[in-house]
Protein backbone atom coordinates (compact mmCIF):
# COMPACT_ATOMS: atom_id res chain seq x y z
CA UNK A 1 0.00 0.00 0.00
CA UNK A 2 1.58 3.30 -1.04
CA UNK A 3 1.27 6.66 0.73
CA UNK A 4 -1.55 7.88 -1.51
CA UNK A 5 -3.66 4.79 -0.82
CA UNK A 6 -3.00 5.03 2.93
CA UNK A 7 -4.13 8.64 2.83
CA UNK A 8 -7.31 7.74 0.96
CA UNK A 9 -8.08 4.99 3.48
CA UNK A 10 -7.59 7.50 6.28
CA UNK A 11 -10.27 9.64 4.65
CA UNK A 12 -12.66 6.71 4.46
CA UNK A 13 -12.08 6.22 0.73
CA UNK A 14 -11.22 2.80 -0.68
CA UNK A 15 -10.01 3.07 -4.30
CA UNK A 16 -9.49 -0.64 -4.98
CA UNK A 17 -12.63 -2.35 -3.67
CA UNK A 18 -15.29 -2.22 -0.97
CA UNK A 19 -13.83 -3.33 2.41
CA UNK A 20 -16.31 -6.15 2.81
CA UNK A 21 -15.56 -9.87 3.43
CA UNK A 22 -18.69 -10.73 1.43
CA UNK A 23 -17.75 -8.64 -1.60
CA UNK A 24 -16.54 -10.69 -4.59
CA UNK A 25 -14.02 -8.08 -5.73
CA UNK A 26 -12.60 -7.76 -2.22
CA UNK A 27 -12.17 -11.53 -1.88
CA UNK A 28 -10.67 -11.72 -5.37
CA UNK A 29 -8.12 -9.05 -4.47
CA UNK A 30 -6.95 -10.74 -1.28
CA UNK A 31 -6.83 -14.14 -3.01
CA UNK A 32 -4.60 -12.71 -5.72
CA UNK A 33 -2.36 -11.10 -3.08
CA UNK A 34 -2.00 -14.40 -1.18
CA UNK A 35 -1.05 -16.33 -4.31
CA UNK A 36 1.26 -13.63 -5.67
CA UNK A 37 3.19 -13.43 -2.40
CA UNK A 38 3.02 -17.15 -1.60
CA UNK A 39 1.55 -16.21 1.76
CA UNK A 40 0.41 -18.76 4.33
CA UNK A 41 -2.81 -16.88 5.03
CA UNK A 42 -4.68 -13.79 3.93
CA UNK A 43 -7.03 -11.87 6.23
CA UNK A 44 -9.68 -9.31 5.34
CA UNK A 45 -11.87 -7.10 7.55
CA UNK A 46 -14.64 -4.60 7.06
CA UNK A 47 -14.10 -0.99 8.12
CA UNK A 48 -14.89 -1.42 11.83
CA UNK A 49 -13.31 -4.89 12.05
CA UNK A 50 -16.39 -6.67 13.39
CA UNK A 51 -16.56 -8.85 10.26
CA UNK A 52 -13.73 -10.89 8.84
CA UNK A 53 -12.73 -13.66 6.45
CA UNK A 54 -9.56 -15.41 5.35
CA UNK A 55 -7.91 -17.05 2.34
CA UNK A 56 -5.68 -20.11 2.71
CA UNK A 57 -2.31 -20.63 1.04
CA UNK A 58 -3.92 -22.30 -2.00
CA UNK A 59 -6.26 -19.36 -2.61
CA UNK A 60 -9.33 -21.04 -1.13
CA UNK A 61 -11.70 -18.59 0.51
CA UNK A 62 -12.48 -19.21 4.18
CA UNK A 63 -15.63 -17.18 4.62
CA UNK A 64 -19.38 -17.66 5.06
CA UNK A 65 -20.20 -21.36 5.69
CA UNK A 66 -16.53 -22.37 5.49
CA UNK A 67 -15.54 -19.88 8.19
CA UNK A 68 -18.36 -21.08 10.45
CA UNK A 69 -17.27 -24.69 9.90
CA UNK A 70 -13.64 -23.80 10.63
CA UNK A 71 -14.41 -21.83 13.78
CA UNK A 72 -16.75 -24.61 14.95
CA UNK A 73 -13.97 -27.18 14.56
CA UNK A 74 -11.50 -25.01 16.50
CA UNK A 75 -13.98 -24.30 19.30
CA UNK A 76 -14.88 -27.99 19.49
CA UNK A 77 -11.27 -28.87 20.33
CA UNK A 78 -11.40 -26.49 23.29
CA UNK A 79 -15.01 -27.12 24.38
CA UNK A 80 -16.22 -30.61 23.36
CA UNK A 81 -19.98 -30.89 22.94
CA UNK A 82 -20.63 -27.16 22.92
CA UNK A 83 -23.46 -25.60 20.89
CA UNK A 84 -22.85 -23.38 17.86
CA UNK A 85 -25.34 -20.56 17.26
CA UNK A 86 -25.71 -19.30 13.68
CA UNK A 87 -27.99 -17.16 11.54
CA UNK A 88 -30.78 -18.51 9.36
CA UNK A 89 -29.03 -18.54 5.97
CA UNK A 90 -26.44 -21.21 6.68
CA UNK A 91 -26.41 -24.20 4.34
CA UNK A 92 -27.76 -27.71 4.89
CA UNK A 93 -24.21 -28.96 4.33
CA UNK A 94 -22.96 -26.86 7.24
CA UNK A 95 -25.64 -28.27 9.53
CA UNK A 96 -24.62 -31.81 8.56
CA UNK A 97 -20.93 -30.99 9.07
CA UNK A 98 -21.46 -29.52 12.55
CA UNK A 99 -23.95 -32.06 13.84
CA UNK A 100 -22.76 -35.26 12.14
CA UNK A 101 -19.01 -34.87 11.67
CA UNK A 102 -18.20 -32.67 14.67
CA UNK A 103 -20.94 -34.09 16.89
CA UNK A 104 -22.08 -30.65 18.01
CA UNK A 105 -25.49 -29.01 18.23
CA UNK A 106 -26.25 -26.18 15.83
CA UNK A 107 -28.97 -23.68 16.75
CA UNK A 108 -30.22 -20.52 15.09
CA UNK A 109 -30.55 -17.13 16.74
CA UNK A 110 -34.26 -17.38 17.48
CA UNK A 111 -33.88 -20.68 19.31
CA UNK A 112 -31.03 -19.66 21.59
CA UNK A 113 -33.17 -19.81 24.72
CA UNK A 114 -33.18 -23.57 25.27
CA UNK A 115 -30.43 -23.48 27.88
CA UNK A 116 -27.68 -25.16 25.83
CA UNK A 117 -24.12 -24.13 26.62
CA UNK A 118 -22.54 -22.17 23.77
CA UNK A 119 -19.07 -20.78 23.17
CA UNK A 120 -19.54 -19.45 19.62
CA UNK A 121 -22.16 -17.34 17.85
CA UNK A 122 -21.36 -16.54 14.23
CA UNK A 123 -23.08 -15.32 11.05
CA UNK A 124 -22.36 -16.10 7.42
CA UNK A 125 -21.67 -12.37 7.00
CA UNK A 126 -18.45 -12.71 9.04
CA UNK A 127 -19.81 -11.33 12.30
CA UNK A 128 -18.74 -13.58 15.16
CA UNK A 129 -18.54 -13.61 18.94
CA UNK A 130 -16.96 -16.01 21.41
CA UNK A 131 -17.78 -16.51 25.07
CA UNK A 132 -14.09 -16.30 25.99
CA UNK A 133 -14.03 -12.81 24.45
CA UNK A 134 -17.05 -11.65 26.48
CA UNK A 135 -19.38 -12.13 23.49
CA UNK A 136 -17.93 -9.13 21.68
CA UNK A 137 -18.75 -8.90 17.97
CA UNK A 138 -15.08 -9.01 17.03
CA UNK A 139 -13.83 -10.10 13.62
CA UNK A 140 -10.21 -9.58 14.64
CA UNK A 141 -10.56 -12.06 17.50
CA UNK A 142 -11.85 -14.71 15.10
CA UNK A 143 -8.75 -14.25 12.97
CA UNK A 144 -6.52 -14.47 16.05
CA UNK A 145 -8.02 -17.91 16.70
CA UNK A 146 -7.04 -18.96 13.16
CA UNK A 147 -3.53 -17.54 13.55
CA UNK A 148 -3.07 -19.30 16.89
CA UNK A 149 -4.05 -22.59 15.28
CA UNK A 150 -1.67 -21.94 12.40
CA UNK A 151 1.21 -20.98 14.71
CA UNK A 152 0.65 -24.00 16.94
CA UNK A 153 0.77 -26.33 13.95
CA UNK A 154 3.92 -24.67 12.65
CA UNK A 155 5.62 -24.98 16.05
CA UNK A 156 4.74 -28.67 16.09
CA UNK A 157 6.18 -29.15 12.61
CA UNK A 158 2.79 -30.02 11.11
CA UNK A 159 2.59 -29.22 7.40
CA UNK A 160 3.21 -25.96 5.60
CA UNK A 161 1.07 -23.12 4.40
CA UNK A 162 -2.37 -23.20 6.00
CA UNK A 163 -3.12 -26.88 5.40
CA UNK A 164 -3.98 -27.40 9.07
CA UNK A 165 -6.88 -24.96 8.67
CA UNK A 166 -8.06 -26.41 5.37
CA UNK A 167 -8.01 -29.92 6.82
CA UNK A 168 -10.38 -28.85 9.60
CA UNK A 169 -13.18 -28.19 7.09
CA UNK A 170 -12.59 -31.38 5.12
CA UNK A 171 -15.94 -33.05 4.51
CA UNK A 172 -18.00 -29.86 4.42
CA UNK A 173 -20.58 -30.37 1.68
CA UNK A 174 -20.97 -27.29 -0.48
CA UNK A 175 -23.43 -26.53 -3.29
CA UNK A 176 -22.09 -26.52 -6.83
CA UNK A 177 -23.73 -23.12 -7.33
CA UNK A 178 -24.67 -20.65 -4.60
CA UNK A 179 -26.56 -17.45 -5.36
CA UNK A 180 -27.85 -14.94 -2.84
CA UNK A 181 -30.82 -12.78 -3.80
CA UNK A 182 -31.97 -9.85 -1.69
CA UNK A 183 -35.46 -8.67 -2.60
CA UNK A 184 -36.41 -5.14 -1.63
CA UNK A 185 -39.98 -4.08 -1.02
CA UNK A 186 -40.74 -1.24 -3.42
CA UNK A 187 -42.55 1.45 -1.45
CA UNK A 188 -44.08 2.83 -4.65
CA UNK A 189 -45.47 -0.54 -5.77
CA UNK A 190 -49.23 -0.58 -6.27
CA UNK A 191 -49.58 -3.45 -3.80
CA UNK A 192 -48.56 -1.04 -1.06
CA UNK A 193 -51.32 1.38 -1.91
CA UNK A 194 -54.69 1.33 -0.26
CA UNK A 195 -54.59 -1.43 2.35
CA UNK A 196 -50.82 -1.11 2.83
CA UNK A 197 -50.07 2.49 3.67
CA UNK A 198 -46.52 3.50 2.80
CA UNK A 199 -46.18 5.56 5.96
CA UNK A 200 -47.32 2.74 8.23
CA UNK A 201 -44.47 0.54 9.48
CA UNK A 202 -47.00 -1.98 10.77
CA UNK A 203 -48.65 -2.33 7.36
CA UNK A 204 -45.22 -2.46 5.71
CA UNK A 205 -44.34 -5.39 7.96
CA UNK A 206 -47.64 -7.08 7.23
CA UNK A 207 -46.92 -6.82 3.52
CA UNK A 208 -43.52 -8.44 4.00
CA UNK A 209 -45.06 -11.25 6.03
CA UNK A 210 -47.66 -11.78 3.30
CA UNK A 211 -44.88 -12.16 0.72
CA UNK A 212 -43.16 -14.74 2.94
CA UNK A 213 -46.44 -16.63 3.29
CA UNK A 214 -46.82 -16.78 -0.50
CA UNK A 215 -43.27 -18.13 -0.76
CA UNK A 216 -44.02 -20.72 1.91
CA UNK A 217 -47.13 -21.84 0.02
CA UNK A 218 -45.03 -22.13 -3.14
CA UNK A 219 -42.52 -24.43 -1.46
CA UNK A 220 -45.35 -26.58 -0.10
CA UNK A 221 -46.85 -27.03 -3.57
CA UNK A 222 -43.61 -27.77 -5.45
CA UNK A 223 -42.20 -31.29 -4.87
CA UNK A 224 -38.76 -30.12 -6.06
CA UNK A 225 -38.50 -27.70 -3.15
CA UNK A 226 -37.82 -29.06 0.32
CA UNK A 227 -38.64 -26.75 3.20
CA UNK A 228 -36.27 -26.78 6.16
CA UNK A 229 -37.91 -28.77 9.00
CA UNK A 230 -36.59 -26.34 11.61
CA UNK A 231 -36.45 -22.63 10.84
CA UNK A 232 -37.04 -19.49 12.91
CA UNK A 233 -36.66 -16.66 10.42
CA UNK A 234 -38.22 -16.18 7.00
CA UNK A 235 -38.58 -19.21 4.73
CA UNK A 236 -35.73 -21.65 4.20
CA UNK A 237 -35.78 -24.36 1.57
CA UNK A 238 -33.43 -26.35 -0.64
CA UNK A 239 -33.65 -28.05 -4.00
CA UNK A 240 -31.70 -30.86 -5.62
CA UNK A 241 -31.30 -30.89 -9.39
Amino acid sequence: MDFEERSLCGLGLFPNHIPNPEDKEAMKAITQAVLANQADLGIIFDTDVDRSAAVDSTGRELNRNRLIALMSAIVLEEHPGTTIVTDSVTSDGLTTFIEKKLGMLKLKWHNNSVGEESHLAIETSGHGALKENHWLDDGAYLMVKLLNKLASARASGIGGGSKVLTDLVEGLQEPAVAVELRLKIDKSHEDLKGGYAICSSRSFREYGEAVLKLLENLTDSDPKLQKAPVNYEGVSFSTHM
